[in-house]
């Protein structure tokens, strides 16, 4: 009878702590569905995946120079870096344990845990439980507000980096050392991930400012887990070339013709893509003002300005280059809770803090993330990439192009060559795909003047001696180039490949 009694009120008690959660499982189960159908949209993701391969493969040739592209070696300039080689490996991997199933669910898992599982960590700190249940609302409102941008790209990385400094303080470990041994591993791992752990020494060297200013009794310690984080970084395949090569990547003329680096506008907050996103902003804005005019003066408001300033830069940042929405969405989280979890409300608390709470939603989340996207997948075909209204693979003239194809210089669009590039490997040896950063700009400057069939397309045509041609049916030059004797092959799924006579 003890046992059967100590079984029910274990019971009752899961069942309790699974009430309040349960909203937040419904939504996780739609995220699950909903990542199959955008989780692998990117054609950027088929790169990486094709990439990661040939690294596996050749790991020497394909670090140190290009493999899939006839122009790089022509007309390429500058160091070669893969500064997100070990994510291309791991989804490389992922993708050859499970296929693109799995990789979906990777990409679940990853924006989980930055969005739900370390917030939650850390406001269960607190022992709130209002703040509990307020984490994990904002966590979803912030997700949501991610959601279009959380494809299988290494930024995904970087989020958890960022949500792992937010969450944990690394000054509170009791031995230093650890501490110090934990940063440097933390940021070697980063640094080959992807170029994003620059935003990660951007924060650790806010706190290090915060506590020149405020903690001094802080400032060894975290001026001493600066410099082993940025020593950590340096551990890549490309030392301190890739510290080098960051300016060219950030700051590169070419960003001109990325979208994801367009400035937001007006009418673009209030679609459904970037709504969240707009409340979330507005909500953390509120929540911060109430805090600041309902503590006590002064109160804890130097503690969290590291965290608010950088939440403030990357909001700003978001609004100029729509690419750091959900990096801005991220810190609004974290910079949300932070002032919620001052001690303004005098809540009080809710005793011990349960380890029940955590397995249950971790445990609860998962299984709804994988059942979301398992039923997902035996309703659509899981492929990579998925098709979308702005963007359909062309999976059978690849098929033509991998029995018979063409003799000579490519000429391709960018998409094409990613896909391509996963589909057929070295021999994909594409005129330029996704990677931007990697070609002159003179060289995707001339593509665009092709492709749209500008004025000079024909000398284009001739000057890097073009003998075939595999584009979206839309571009101005599938006309245009018919006149200069070339003649169709291939169309079908939107793309076109024309040869020369």
């Amino acid at each position: 009878m003890v046992a059967r009694s100590s079984i029910n009120n274990l019971l009752l008690r899961v069942f309790l702590k699974l009430l309040p959660v349960t909203p937040l499982f419904i939504q996780v189960l739609y995220w699950g569905w909903l990542l199959s159908l955008f989780g692998l949209a990117d054609p950027d993701s088929s790169f990486l995946t094709g990439s990661g391969r040939q690294i596996i493969l050749e790991p020497l040739q394909a670090l140190y120079r290009d493999q899939f592209s006839w122009t790089l070696p022509l007309y390429g300039s500058g160091p070669f870096v893969k500064y997100q080689w070990l994510s291309e490996v791991i989804f490389a991997s992922v993708y050859a344990w499970g296929g693109p199933l799995l990789q979906v669910i990777l990409v679940g898992i990853l924006a989980l845990l930055v969005f739900v599982f370390l917030p939650f960590h850390y406001v269960c700190e607190s022992n709130r439980t209002y703040l509990k249940l307020v984490s994990l609302f904002v966590g979803a409102l912030a997700l949501n507000g991610s959601f279009f941008h959380v494809y299988l790209r290494p930024e995904l990385f970087t989020l958890v980096l960022l949500s792992f400094l937010f969450s944990f303080d690394l000054t509170s470990l009791k031995r230093q050392r650890l501490a110090y041994l934990l940063a440097f591993l933390l940021f070697v791992l980063s640094a080959n991930l992807h170029a994003g752990f620059v935003l990660g020494l951007l924060y650790l060297l806010l706190l290090t400012l915060q506590a020149l200013f405020f903690e001094r009794q802080k400032l060894k310690t975290r001026a001493v887990l600066l410099l082993c984080s940025t020593l950590g970084c340096l551990v890549n395949p490309y030392g301190f070339s890739l510290f080098a090569y960051l300016p060219k990547l950030f700051f590169a003329k070419v960003n001109e013709y990325i979208v994801e680096l367009l400035p937001l506008t007006m009418r673009d907050l209030f679609t459904s893509e970037y709504l969240p996103f707009f409340w979330l902003t507005v909500l953390t804005a509120l929540i911060i003002v109430v805090s600041l005019f309902l503590s006590q003066p002064r109160q804890r408001l130097w503690q969290n300005l590291p965290l608010m300033f950088f939440a403030s830069a990357l909001t700003y940042s978001a609004f100029l280059h729509r690419r750091m929405v959900v990096f801005a969405c991220l810190a609004l989280l974290y910079a949300a809770l932070a002032a919620l979890n001052s001690p303004i409300l005098n809540s009080p608390y809710s005793g011990q803090q349960s380890k029940l709470e955590r397995v249950i939603l971790f445990a609860g989340c998962l299984f709804c993330l994988v059942f979301g996207a398992n039923f997902s997948a035996a309703t659509f075909k899981l492929v990579l990439p998925m098709a979308t209204i702005g963007f359909q693979p062309p999976f059978q003239a690849l098929e033509l192009i991998a029995k018979e194809r063409p003799a000579g210089n490519l000429l391709n669009d960018p998409q094409y060559g990613d896909v391509m590039i996963e589909k057929l490997g070295t021999k994909a040896q594409v005129f330029i795909d996704t990677r931007f950063d990697a070609y002159p700009y003179g060289l995707i400057r001339d593509f665009h003047t092709m492709a749209a069939g500008k004025e000079g397309w024909a000398s284009l045509i001739d000057k890097y001696k073009i003998d075939w041609v595999f584009l979206n049916e839309d571009y101005p030059l599938v006309k245009l180039i018919k006149t200069r004797g070339f003649i169709e092959i291939y169309h079908g799924q939107g793309a076109c490949i024309l040869v020369r006579k």
